[in-house]
């Protein structure tokens, strides 16, 4: 919200509603900060998903695709996905 970022405003409102889905309650808590404080300083931006359905980290050494954009929660439902990992050495710890 305070960079004005669409896309990450998406994934902020999505990622309550998946652990509100997961644990039946309050997906996150209240924060007074981003909740009360921080509309006062910047104005909300309109969420929009993340039209990029690919994409390489090449510093962590990981590559994700999608069917669906990522942020985009009820195409996700139904969306094919992959993530692996492309480093020179190959893999290790949760990689595997």
């Amino acid at each position: 919200m305070l960079q004005g970022n669409p896309v990450a405003m998406q994934n902020w409102i999505d990622s309550r509603r998946r652990l509100k889905e997961i644990t039946e309650s309050n997906g996150m808590p209240s924060w007074p900060w981003i909740d009360y404080v921080l509309p006062y300083y910047t104005r909300e931006p309109e969420p929009r998903a993340e039209g990029n359905t690919a994409k390489l980290f090449p510093l962590e050494g990981w590559v994700t695709a999608s069917s669906a954009p990522p942020s985009d929660y009820e195409a996700q439902k139904e969306a094919v996905s992959i993530g692996f990992c492309c480093r020179p050495r190959g893999g290790y710890s949760h990689a595997f």
